[in-house]
């Protein structure tokens, strides 16, 4: 009865926190605190721990229950359930998701610091607004060498992962 309140509560959080985008996180927690990267930092972490969180939930409740159950069958007890049971089953489609939210993390980025929260963003708005448009255009460079990066490391990730 505890694990179905909490489930629903979870899911719930997960829901609010999701619901709501990054770029109003993010103007709200300006609101209560100082711009600077930290309030972007939060706003980022509060909407993708929501989308992250329903995206777990959403694998756990769609994997095969056969590998656990015959291993619970065979004497297994809960770690060694999970530890060769759901974790292998569970971890590619984990990672996956949390590569994917990581890529899209760093392009969200430069819009969340466009709003005052720091990093890239703010200096792309800072240089435009003063027409300094060859920093706008190496901003503009490195951000899509930082995307370009992060894309290939991730591929690489995954690719580490489904191989074993």
């Amino acid at each position: 009865m505890a694990l179905g309140v909490l489930y629903h509560v979870l899911r719930l959080f997960f829901a609010f926190t999701r619901a709501v985008p990054e770029l109003i996180w993010a103007m709200v927690i300006v609101f209560f605190l100082s711009p600077g990267i930290l309030p972007g930092a939060i706003a980022l972490g509060l909407h993708n721990y929501g989308i992250v969180g329903k995206l777990s939930a959403e694998v756990v409740e769609n994997m095969d229950p056969g590998p656990a159950r015959a291993l619970r069958s065979a004497g297994a007890g809960n770690i060694q359930m999970l530890a060769y049971g759901i974790i292998p089953q569970a971890m590619p489609h984990f990672l996956t998701y949390l590569l994917y939210r990581w890529e899209v993390v760093i392009r969200t980025t430069v819009v969340v610091g466009f709003v005052s929260a720091g990093g890239l963003g703010q200096e792309f708005r800072l240089n435009l607004s003063f027409f300094q448009y060859t920093d706008v255009f190496l901003i503009i460079l490195w951000y899509l060498i930082l995307v370009l990066a992060v894309d290939l490391l991730s591929a690489f990730l995954r690719r580490m992962v489904l191989v074993r």
